[in-house]
Formats: C-alpha cells, structure tokens, sequence
C-alpha cells in the first residue's frame, strides 16, 4: 500500500500574487488533483437574522458548492418586502480571518435628527440612532456547504439579512482595514497578500476617525469599487445629526473611487485608482481633510470583472434593458445607485439602493432620508425578489424595480416590473469566473532518493501557461531551485495545446537532516500565479536513476538560434490574395497548357529546355513567342537561341524571380505559355554613363529571423504567430555575419530590433524593458508595453562592427515576468562593392561607374531590378586584379537604383518545374451540389463517395486543390484563394453548391518551421478567438463575415491515403451497407461533472428535443463515480449509437478533467459499421490542426475498427450557454419534421446565436451532405 502525507503551510509566508492550492503527494502513485475545487462559483441569497439571545450561533446554507473565500453582507434592518420607517443599513464581510463592516441609521418622524454610525471588526453589524448596537456577528467556520457565524450582539427582530459567497480554486480573496491619509497624494494600501482584480471600498463618511470596533453620531455609507484597468465608481450618503431641520446629502462619481463630503456639499474627500499592487493597491487623494478617516477593503483576484454604470430605462413597465459592453459573461451582477440621474458634484437628500443577483437568486435594500424638514422622513425597504429598487421620494413608494432576467456573453439584462421616466444613474460591478487558466495541474508526486528528490507533475490542456516555479523549504529556509520559469507550453516549439503534458525536475539534495517540502507555482501570460503546495516527498531507499531537469524557458530553442545565421533582406513582391483586373487572364492561363516555376527566393533564375520539355512544354514550340507571366502580369525574360525559330536542347529561359511572404507559403509560381505573339525580352543596354568613379559603399541590410516558436495566445490578426528566441532576463545572443565591411565609412550603421511581447500584466505599463548590446558594449534601451511589436532603430557608431561575426546581445530588465520573443534582428551598414560567394544586390544612387570586385570568375551579368516587373541586363567591363574580377557599370537614370551582380555559377534553379494541369473551375458553366476540395495525394480516394452522392441525386465536382490556388490565387497556396473560389461558384455557376468537403489536413504551421512534416493539405484559416488563435474552416464559406457559412463545410483531417481511404469507407457503409439493429435508434448523452455549469440540466433539455421511437441513455458523471463513468460510455459507443453526445470540460484529446474519454481510447474503439454521429460540446476536441498530436474529434474519425462517421466539435475555447442554445438547434432541425442534412444542420443550428467564436470554431468533420435518418 503506497503511504501519503500532507505538509504544514499555515507557517509559510506565501509569495506576493500568488493563489494556494494544497495538494497530496503519494510515493508509487500519481494523486490526480481535479477534484480539488471549483475554479470560481458566485452565490447570492438571503437569510432571517436569529433571534435568539447573544451569543446566538447560526448556521446557513450559503449554495454555492465549495468553500467560500469571501462573503459580502447587506441588510436594510426590515423584517418582510415592505416599507417601514427609518432605515438601519449594515454593509460588511468576511474572509474567513478577516471581519470588517459599516452600519448606518436614521431616525423616522423626529423634529431633531437622530442618525448614527459604526465601523467594526464584525462580518456585520446593525446600530440603532442613539449609537445602540442592535445586532453584530463574528465569522465561526464555513465549508462547501454552510457558513457559521455567532451573534455576538443580537435583539430578537428577524431582519432580512442579505449575502454574496464567493469561492473556488482560482480565487483568492482578503477583507482588510486601513485610514484615509490627511494629505493630497498616493497612498498604498499592504497586507493583502496578492495583486488584486478589484476592490471594493466601504467607509462611513470622512468624519469617522475612531478605530473599530466604534460608533459615532450621524449616519454615513460610503461604497466604491476599482478594478485592475482602472475602471472605477463610487456612491456615497451623509445624514446630519441633531438638526432642527433634516440635513442629508448623497453623491456619486464614476472616475474615483473614494468620495466623502460634509453637509455644505463639500469634497472632503476624493481618490481614485493608480495600481493594483503585488501587495495590496494604490490609490490617489486629490481632496484629503485632516481626517484619517476609517475604511474597509475587500481584494479579490483570480476573477473577471467589469465595473461600469449605465441609465436606467426610461420606458414604460414592463421594460427591458441590456446592459452590455462587460466583455464577459458574468455570473454575479452588483447594482447600487444614490437614486438621481448623473451628477459632477454632491446634492441633496439621502437616497441609496443596493443590489445583487447570481442569475437565480437576487436581492436589494433601498432607503431615503429627506433633506431640510422641521420632522425627518425616513423610509426603508428590503426584497429578496428583486435585483434592485429606486427609491427617489418621500411618499414613501418604489420608483422603479427590476429583475435580473438573464446573464449574458458580454453583459445581463433588466426586466424594470415598475419603472418611472427619469434617466436614473446606476452602478453595476461584473463578477465572472477567470477564462481558462495558466495549467491545469491534474497530479504532482515527489520521492526522496538518497543522492536527492525527484519532483514529477503533469498538466491537462495549457493555453496561456508561461511555466513553472519550484521552491524547496527546509528548516524554515525557502529556496528558488529553478535559475529561470520552466517552460510551459504558450511558447510553443515541441509540443502543442495538449492534454497530459508531464514536468520533472531534480534537485541534487542529500538525504540529510530535516525532509525538505516543495512549492510549484505556475505563472501564466497575465502575471497570475498558482502556488501548489506543500509537496512532502515520500522517502525510496537508494539512488534515483534517469532523473531529468525539465527545459527552462530562457533556453528554448537556443541551439537552433546561436547556430543560425543572418541573410540579406531580400526584395520579395507582394502577394496576389485578392482577384484583380488580371484574374481573366491567369483563368486563360490555368485553363490551357504551361509549366509552373517555383520561386521561394530572389535571384537570377535559369531553365534549360530539356527541363522545360519533360514538364509539358509543348514540342516544335517558337521560343520567339514563350511568355511569362506572375500574378496573371507578362514578366520580361531571355530566351537564349531564340533567333532561329527553334527551341533547341541547348537553348534555355532566364529570368529575375523572388519567393513571397505569406503565412500559408514563401514560394511565387511564374508561368511559361505558348503566347500568340512575341513574348516580353529582357533589354541589353551598354554601361555608358559617368566613368567617374562612385562611392566606396552602399547601405546594405541583412536580417536575422527565425521562425521556430508558436505563439497560440497572441491574438494578432491576420500577422504571423511564429517567431523566434525568447528574450528574457537570462541574455539572448543573437549572431550577426557581417561580410564587406567599409572600416573607412564614417556613416553610422542602423542595428533594428523587434521583439513581439509575451507578457500583459495589467497593473505593470511597460512591461517590457530592453538592453541591448552589440558586441559587448551598451548600445541602446527601449520599452514597450504587452503583448504589442516593439520596435527600436539605433544608430552605431563607426568601429563597433567587426567584420565576420557579431553578437547582439538582448536581456530583458523588468523583472522575471518581462518575456518576449524575436520578431527580427535587422543591420544596416556600409558595404563595400565586392561581391559575397559571387554575387550581391546592391544600390547607387547616382550616374557614377560603379566597380563590383570580388569575383572568382570572369563570367559576371549585371541585371537592373529598381523595377522588378521590368529588369534590364546591364552589359558592363570585366577586368582582373591578382586572383579576382570585378564589373564596371555606370547606371543609366539618377536616383537609387539596386542591381543584381552575380557570376555565372550563382544562377538558380526553380524549386520545382512541372506542367499545368488544364482547369476552368471560374466557368459559370460548371454545376454542383457539392464541391469535393481535395489534395492529390488522396484523389484516388473520393471516388466511390461521389458515386455514392451521384446516385442520390446530387450533382459532385471534384476540385484538386492546386487548381483552385492556380486560378484563384494565382498558383500561390493559401485560404484566401479557397474562399474567393468558393464564393464566385456560388455566385455565379449554372448551379450553386450546398455543399463542400475538403478532404485533407490543415495545420498551424503550413510553412512547416517546426520540420515535422508537410501536413498543410487544405489549408483552413487561422482567426483570433478571445482566447487563443484556432481553425476556422467555416470561414471558406462565410462570404459576408457574420460568422456563418453560406455553403455547408465538412472536412476531412487526413494525412495519408489509408486514413483516406478508411473515413470515406465508413462514410460511403453507413448509406450502403449499415448493419442493422436496435443501434439506428439509439442515442447517448453524456456529461462531465457540474463544476461552474448544469451539464446534467443540459442533457435534459437535449433529451426533450428527441422525439419517440429513439431510446436516449444518459451517462451522467455528476452521478457517476469516473470509472462507472468511463465504462457506461465506451460500453456504449461499442455497442453502436445514432447519436453520442458530450457536453462538458474537455482538451484536445480528452473528455473530462479526469477524463472520461481520451484518444488512446477512441483509436482502440471496435464498434465496427455501428458509427455514431458524435455531437460535442466542450472545448478543443476540434483542434486538428496541431502538428504534435492529434485531437479526440479525428481521432474518432480514423479510429481504425469503428469510431465515428462524422464529428461535429469546436476548435476553440467557448463560453458555455452559447452553445447550449446551438446545441438544442442542432438536434430539433436533426429531429425536425424535415431533417437536414448533418451539414445543413450544423450551419443553421448556428443562427440561433450571436457569439462570434462558437460560430466560427465548430467543426463538422465528416461529409456535409450525409443524413443520419
């Protein structure tokens, strides 16, 4: 039996910014950790205060499902939902150490005003006029389902006690008091413990100066809240004590945080936000009086929030308002107002409301208190039906109350059930759960060998994790073991967004003295940490063997950058994306005759006739009349021994070509055809302007750019998420190959950096701070700020450069959050008119003779490319000096004009030749129902599945990939030309499509910088989602950007002919040769455990959607243990299903945190021909286009002895609720009285919602056109 052990951490001084979780080390076993507790759950609910003599204990039930962090109490002192005179106001909260509250009161029908009150160190507390404390109570224990506190003051009137629990793992929460400072300035506020989200301030008026516990005379509530981007607001009330006449004031702001006044309407207070703090906050006095007034805070972090305002509806009731702009879905809405439409200073009258709902329950207080009656009119109420209430009079009577009817992706919405016409100004504070954290840390296990400790953990799916820290604390000393973060997965360069991904790290501790615990905390892309401990090893006799340190991020990928080396920028021309005025002629040309020469970088290029002839060239050609063409444009060439007529095998093309630059491709495709006329020819021109000699060197730029780590958080657009090393506090050298260097020159160089940054954190501007170093010396600083390019120029002065090797040096100075990546390293310097191996590009800039040495050869050409489009051969004199030659040439025109000098053995050869393959998919004749885009690799393939289609009645064209590129992006590959393909068939052929299936993979990386293979097939287009940049295939066929396809897309993921071959197997059996059974009628639901979401609610109002005779089986793993679980659904799945459907937690090769389905067991699946459509709602299982792994969704498509007929599953990560409201469509147009087809039915289940990332990342792999019944 393996032991286990817990460690102590009540005496350990966590680490600033930092959330504890606290887990079981086993020896022989790995202790899986998911069960640990909710990331985040938000309650709201009510209770009625115990009567009972103090000390009173009472126990509630708080619902909320784990362990509160923190609760927030209101009460307006009222016993049922009605007006009542006077108002005793409580507002306070708990930490579970930490009680702090302010109460407030005034006094109905008096001729001399009677308000009083208290700051205390109670969870709440209740005073009466006259300073008498009614009730008050004190924090006993909480746990996952109840908290206890003691009345340790209590009458015997059961009032209305309001309450907001808040809880789970990723939060952290501290309540915490401090003083207002006397002076004008900031004032940071320490002892929290970590870098808060946001806080909520509570005071009484700036007159209240006694420590807590203590009261005072008249009645003041102040409440203000802040967050970490600086949004802020606050309310605040002030009634005056024993006044002949009722003296009360209220005020509101919404750019600070802190507001107090004095009963002329005077300022006496006034703050706002400057930074959240690794600590605690800071925050600004610009009014400050002598009072070191008394406040309370409550700190909250590991949450999302929005603190916002917004005017109330003016409407008749019933009215309803959505309030929208949060920028989340939340699941706690906060309301308070001081009852009157904006204001920029103090009025008068006590008017305050307050307010919360979780979206189930919800509760308010609202009281008034009239300014200058001879008899004070006080009224208050409480509700807990209603989310809040204006009370704007004296009558007394409720202005306006609402409901808070539903919560949403970017904000919630009112129902106003009585409302009256005036514009009233509201607060709301936002609470929602955090999006996906840094790592899910599902096991940790430690063991102490005799030569030291061996520490092993592994992660579910990492998105946004930067890595890991270890710490070792031994007789009261704390170690950092890890010279630099441990790298996570958000730099991506071995591994990608995947499930199980295992850590490991030594530490050479003798078996010595006291046993050693161990601290792992994980750092995400925020700056948010995750403290994971104590970790006590469990003891193992002898040495450990293969014990390995996991890489730290500082080294990652440096072997490949210190073995790279610099190349010359070169000149690239753009590339054609978008059908222009000469798209016509590339279809003229796609549809007949050419060869295809591939470019991928600039050079004097050269292709000898037998070449040409083998790829298709047609025989007995007129070289006089060959043509080139790029981007549809005729581009000069020579032909040589073009004179007599005839293409002979010694004749031959050359011509100027470049590659491009584009995500999907760096290679350019030039045309050669068979032209009508005479083709376009490279002008001759005889070096004949000065023979005065130019100047000794020219500006010349080479780049350093390397491409090798994927960034999948950076949400950039359409730009490149690939980049080169990482830049951090450990220094990157980065090499510089300088060849022909000017020592003469007194022109300074220019060294250009950009980095791309990795950090945001949001109280840290800039984040990133920069030295560079050029060979050694201190040559420039720059900063930047998040995850923005930032970019530097600096001058370096003559004599720094050496020629040969150089080294930049870049270390990043911010501390050990500052992380960045090398976008490009680019130098510009003088270089001298010698040619580098032969050859060089260089510049002029006037008429002089230019003399270019170096040459190892006499066979030197000189080719004007100022013009690209339009190069001319320059012919110039060759000379010799001792070993080398050199050209001389004068430039023809002034200006800059840039020139390729090369010696004949540096002409290049195109990296293909081959003939066009004829297509004419532009012509309006063609007719389809479905367009099959596929790879020639699997061509052979799709046979029998358009047979299949044909004989139902549907008409299939069968599109090679290469001809849509050919046409529609002339010859380049990318998405873009899919698309624009997609579009003009549907627009304009005989007969419109319905359907596409791209048969092929797609992956991240279709430039292939990670070398693990040419999977980029058919390509898909890459967006940014809120979290993460992912595939998005119904993008092809989304021709009006709404997030919606017009055509209905289906792929399929392969990678070879035999994966091919097997789905369209399955696909073409389930129509022809399905077995039959009780199976066709069958469907199973199954769920992940309830944590933050109702996945058993969902199954249910999925299961209302299926109509008789279809059998459903639920597998609920909220009732299941994980093993019960795991077996019911793949006994399931063998058993043959119609239907499987998930809706749950999951990655990209899992269902569930523990998991319940992985692709280990989708490949061993032998359900055979009995093939479920899967219909899954989670997160990632659609990730195919990951290069280290492959995902659940087609996994289950290529499983080899059963699996899935088709996949319908997201790519991304997605709010919930929007998907259950698909995911209903999805199965009623399923079961509807005219079933669509899966196809149809994926993209119409997507117009019921709005949420731009779930329509854009669901994936239907499968056949589009396929019905399921």
């Amino acid at each position: 039996m393996c032991t286990s052990a817990i460690g102590p951490f009540e005496n350990l001084t966590p680490k600033p910014a930092a959330r504890f979780i606290t887990g079981l080390i086993i020896a022989c076993a790995i202790l899986v950790l998911s069960d640990v507790a909710q990331a985040s759950a938000f309650k709201v609910g009510s209770f009625t205060k115990s009567t009972g003599a103090a000390p009173a204990s009472q126990t509630v039930a708080h619902g909320l499902g784990t362990t509160p962090k923190v609760i927030i109490f209101w009460t307006n002192g009222k016993t049922n939902e009605s007006f009542s005179s006077s108002f005793l106001f409580g507002f306070g909260a708990m930490d579970g150490t930490t009680s702090k509250s302010v109460g407030a009161s005034s006094q109905d029908a008096v001729s001399t005003s009677n308000a009083s009150r208290r700051v205390a160190n109670k969870a709440l507390t209740i005073i009466q006029w006259g300073e008498t404390v009614l009730a008050e109570c004190d924090f006993t224990s909480w746990n996952s389902t109840n908290f206890v506190i003691n009345w340790t003051t209590n009458n015997a009137t059961a009032y209305v006690i309001h309450f907001i629990a808040i809880g789970g793992s990723d939060v952290s929460a501290k309540v915490i008091g401090w003083q207002m400072v006397t002076a004008t300035g900031n004032q940071s506020v320490t002892g929290v413990g970590f870098r808060p989200n946001v806080v909520i301030h509570s005071y009484a008026n700036s007159g209240f100066v006694t420590a807590p516990s203590s009261d005072d005379v008249n009645a003041g509530f102040g409440l203000g809240v802040m967050d970490a981007n600086g949004d802020q607001w606050v309310s605040d009330i002030f009634s005056v004590d024993a006044s002949g006449t009722s003296d009360t004031q209220r005020g509101q702001l919404t750019n600070s945080c802190v507001f107090a006044f004095d009963n002329a309407l005077g300022v006496t207070k006034q703050a706002s936000w400057v930074s959240m703090d690794t600590d605690g906050f800071t925050v600004n006095f610009s009014t400050a009086n002598a009072k070191t007034t008394q406040a309370f805070s409550i700190a909250l972090k590991g949450v999302n929030v929005k603190p916002g305002s917004f005017n109330k509806s003016t409407a008749a009731a019933t009215a309803t308002q959505n309030i929208t702009g949060v920028g989340f879905k939340p699941s706690l809405v906060m309301l308070t107002s001081f009852q009157d439409v904006a204001q920029a200073n103090a009025v008068v009258h006590t008017r305050f409301g307050f307010g919360a709902s979780d979206g189930t329950t919800q509760g308010s207080s609202a009281f008034q208190d009239t300014d200058n009656l001879g008899t004070t009119s006080v009224d208050g109420i409480d509700k807990t039906s209603k989310v809040f209430m204006k009370v704007n009079n004296n009558t007394p009577a409720i202005d306006a109350e609402a409901n808070l009817s539903s919560l949403n992706t970017d904000g919630f919405t009112l129902s106003w059930t009585t409302n009256d016409a005036v514009a009233t100004q509201i607060l709301f504070l936002a609470i929602g759960p955090l999006a996906p954290t840094a790592a899910d840390v599902t096991a940790i296990e430690a063991t102490r060998y005799d030569n030291g400790v061996w520490l092993k953990w592994k992660t579910g799916y990492e998105v946004n994790n930067l890595g890991f820290n270890i710490t070792r604390e031994r007789n009261g000393m704390r170690t950092h073991l890890n010279p630099s973060l441990i790298a996570g997965s958000a730099l991506t360069t071995g591994e990608g967004i995947r499930t199980s991904r295992s850590y490991e790290w030594w530490d050479d501790l003798p078996r010595d003295g006291q046993a050693p615990a161990y601290w792992i905390e994980d750092v995400d892309l925020n700056g948010e940490r995750v403290l994971r401990g104590p970790i006590i090893p469990v003891d193992q006799s002898g040495n450990a063997r293969g014990a390995k340190r996991a890489k730290l991020l500082s080294r990652v990928g440096r072997d490949s950058i210190e073995n790279g080396f610099p190349v010359q920028l070169e000149q690239r021309l753009e590339a054609a994306t978008t059908p222009g005025v000469s798209i016509t002629t590339q279809w003229d040309i796609a549809a007949r005759s050419a060869v295809k020469l591939s470019v991928r970088k600039e050079g004097w290029y050269r292709v000898g006739q037998p070449q040409l002839m083998a790829a298709g060239l047609e025989s007995g050609v007129d070289p006089r009349k060959l043509q080139l063409f790029l981007n549809g444009i005729q581009q000069p060439i020579i032909v040589f021994g073009e004179q007599d007529g005839k293409f002979d095998a010694a004749d031959y093309i050359e011509f100027y070509g470049t590659g491009i630059d584009t995500l999907a491709t760096d290679t350019q495709v030039y045309w050669l055809v068979k032209g009508s006329t005479a083709g376009a020819r490279i002008k001759q021109t005889k070096a004949t302007g000065s023979q005065s000699a130019g100047a000794a060197s020219f500006p010349y730029t080479i780049e350093f750019k390397e491409r090798f780590i994927y960034f999948s958080a950076l949400r950039n657009g359409d730009a490149d998420n690939f980049f080169g090393g990482i830049v951090s506090s450990d220094p990157l050298d980065q090499p510089l190959t300088v060849q022909h260097l000017d020592t003469g020159s007194l022109t300074p160089a220019a060294l250009q950096v950009s980095l791309q940054g990795v950090n945001d954190i949001p109280d840290q501007n800039p984040d990133h701070r920069i030295t560079l170093k050029l060979n050694g010396v201190d040559v420039g600083q720059f900063s930047f700020d998040g995850r923005s390019l930032g970019n530097v120029t600096i001058p370096i002065q003559p004599g720094l450069l050496r020629e040969g090797a150089n080294i930049v040096n870049i270390t990043a100075t911010n501390g050990p959050d500052d992380v960045s990546l090398v976008n490009f390293i680019r130098l510009t310097y003088s270089h001298t008119y010698n040619a580098d191996s032969n050859a060089l590009v260089l510049t002029t800039q006037d008429k002089s003779a230019t003399r270019v040495g170096g040459f190892s050869n006499s066979r030197i050409r000189v080719i004007d490319i100022t013009a690209p489009d339009q190069p001319q051969e320059i012919l110039g004199t060759v000379s010799q000096s001792s070993a080398f030659y050199s050209v001389t040439f004068s430039p023809q025109d002034f200006g800059q004009r840039r020139f390729l000098a090369f010696s004949e053995d540096r002409i290049e050869t195109p990296v293909d030749v081959k003939a066009n393959r004829p297509s004419s998919l532009h012509s309006s004749g063609n007719f389809a129902d479905e367009i099959i885009i596929v790879h020639s690799n699997f061509a052979s393939s799709i046979g029998s599945l358009k047979s299949l289609r044909e004989s139902q009645g549907l008409s299939v064209m069968a599109a090679d990939v290469e001809d849509v590129y050919d046409e529609f992006g002339y010859g380049s590959k990318g998405s873009q030309a899919i698309k624009d393909f997609l579009q003009l068939a549907s627009t304009t052929w005989l007969k419109k499509p319905r359907f596409v299936l791209l048969v092929g993979d797609a992956t991240f990386d279709p430039r292939n910088y990670l070398a693990l293979g040419a999977f980029d097939f058919v390509p898909t287009k890459l967006i940014n989602t809120n979290i993460l940049e992912t595939a998005s295939d119904d993008w092809l066929a989304d021709f009006d950007n709404d997030g919606i396809p017009e055509l209905a897309i289906g792929r399929l993921p392969v990678r070879t002919l035999t994966e091919a071959s097997r789905i369209i197997s399955k696909i073409t059996n389930y129509d022809l040769n399905k077995p039959v059974g009780s199976w066709q009628n069958e469907i199973m639901l199954a769920t992940d455990r309830d944590l933050g979401f109702s996945f058993t609610d969902e199954a249910a109002s999925i299961q209302a959607q299926i109509p008789s005779p279809f059998n459903v089986s639920s597998v609920l793993r909220s009732q299941l243990d994980v093993p019960t679980a795991r077996s019911q659904i793949l006994s399931g799945i063998t058993n043959g299903k119609l239907i499987v459907h998930y809706f749950g937690h999951g990655s990209v090769e899992r269902w569930g945190t523990e998991p319940l389905l992985t692709t280990d067991d989708a490949n061993a699946l032998t359900n055979g021909s009995r093939l479920p459509f899967f219909v899954i709602m989670d997160c990632l299982n659609g990730f195919y286009q990951d290069v280290f792994t492959q995902c659940l969704g087609e996994t289950l498509m290529k499983s080899p002895n059963g699996g899935a007929v088709a996949v319908w599953t997201s790519s991304g990560l997605c709010e919930a609720d929007p998907q259950v409201v698909m995911d209903q469509e999805m199965f009623r147009l399923l079961f509807g009285a005219q079933p669509m087809t899966i196809g149809e039915a994926a993209m119409n289940a997507k117009r019921v919602i709005s949420d731009m990332d779930v329509r854009r990342t669901w994936i239907l792999m499968g056949d589009p056109a396929m019905r399921i019944r």
